[in-house]
């Protein structure tokens, strides 16, 4: 299978499952994706904690709503 795929996971104010969510979108065994998590200006650690992320994995993509 070569069927690339595309995540969106918008998230806002989720500190406490944002790196569980991530983490298992990168656990999966098909590997031909890329993840898109947008932040919809969480007023917590929930942005700081996907570009730690982002460090980790270059099939994650941050965008930012402003």
């Amino acid at each position: 299978m070569n069927n690339k795929f595309i995540i969106v996971t918008p998230l806002y104010n989720v500190e406490k499952w944002v790196k569980y969510c991530i983490t298992s979108v990168m656990k999966q065994k098909y590997d031909n994706y890329e993840h898109y998590v947008i932040d919809d200006i969480s007023t917590d650690q929930t942005n700081s904690i996907i570009k730690k992320c982002c460090d980790k994995s270059d099939k994650l993509n941050l965008v930012t709503n402003t």
